[in-house]
């Protein structure tokens, strides 16, 4: 198995001022506000590096890893422990609890008992900390004491991502049954729930807070509130890239080469651009000024000007 490296680097320069090493390849790495890097090891240990130096502060075993650490408000940390306990039969048992640590020392702050593995927490408003098991089961904590406010049973699934809506609604996303359940994020109870039943399928959020869906061929925008479509684009070939910004227009590229910005409300076209045979997007990323940034297949960072759609800079790879 080959070492990690983690090189810190001057951002203007590119010139490498550090190195850390370990004897395990890196599986996440988080950049904190207060001066840290935090590394997380498939050998089951996070470590808190001077992001200055790359001097180790602090370590914490970690155990196997299940899910990567989540960096909450005041750069407090989130790791899932795991710990195993042989059985007779030569088989094990595992558990694992959520731990909450402080960013600047490693010192536990709290721990809440998972259980089996969990698959993602994240933090919440209002002080909350959301985490969810491949049991089904969708916990709240007291993102300051780890205390429960309250556990929800939805379908068991594996694997799941969990995100956070604009107005708070937690969306967790079953993704081998091609489903999006709603929760409120707080009580727990069930809003709604799309089925999908199709593989292609992934979902993103509007700057309005509107629910964007990919379902092949499919594009359309749910309310947030209700799950109600709103509006539904057929698209030529598959969706490669999709961003939307904060007046109101949807970025669509397709593998046929398509550029789209689409007005949110109602899905209509507001331009349209065509790339270069046999190339498309992959990534569309808004910009201020009304700049959208995009990257080709052809390993072109485009730069381009709305409303006109001129090309104002062009950077290979």
């Amino acid at each position: 198995m080959a070492d990690m490296r983690v090189l810190g680097m001057d951002a203007a320069t590119a010139s490498k001022q550090w190195v850390f090493k370990d004897t395990h390849p890196a599986y996440a790495l988080l950049t904190g506000t207060n001066g840290m890097v935090y590394v997380e090891s498939v050998g089951g240990m996070l470590t808190a590096l001077n992001s200055s130096t790359g001097v180790k502060v602090w370590e914490y075993k970690t155990g196997e890893r299940t899910a990567p650490p989540i960096l909450g408000p005041d750069d407090v940390i989130y790791v899932a422990r795991t710990s195993t306990t042989p059985l007779a039969n030569g088989r094990r048992s595992m558990r694992q609890d959520l731990v909450a640590l402080h960013s600047g020392t490693g010192r536990v702050l709290w721990e809440f008992p998972i259980g089996s593995m969990f698959t993602a927490a994240r933090p919440g408003p209002n002080g909350r900390l959301y985490a969810q098991s491949p049991t089904g089961r969708l916990y709240a904590l007291n993102a300051a004491s780890g205390a429960k406010l309250w556990e929800v049973v939805l379908k068991p699934s594996t694997p799941r991502d969990l995100v956070l809506g604009a107005d708070g609604t937690i969306y967790v996303e079953d993704r081998s049954g091609f489903s999006i359940s709603t929760v409120h994020p707080d009580t727990g109870a069930f809003r709604w729930e799309l089925r999908s039943g199709r593989p292609n399928f992934n979902r993103g959020f509007g700057a309005d807070g509107a629910v964007h869906v990919w379902n092949a061929p499919s594009f359309f925008t749910l309310d947030p509130s209700s799950g109600v479509r709103k509006w539904t684009r057929q698209l030529e070939g598959s969706l490669t890239a999709s961003s939307s910004s904060p007046d109101g227009t949807v970025f669509l590229a397709t593998s046929q080469g398509k550029l789209l910005a689409l007005d949110a409300a109602d899905g209509t076209t507001r331009w349209e651009k065509s790339c270069a045979p046999g190339v498309h997007f992959t990534s569309l990323t808004p910009g201020a000024g009304r700049l959208l940034f995009a990257i080709s297949s052809d390993g072109k960072l485009i730069a381009f000007s709305e409303p006109t759609l001129q090309g104002i800079a062009t950077r290979r790879n």
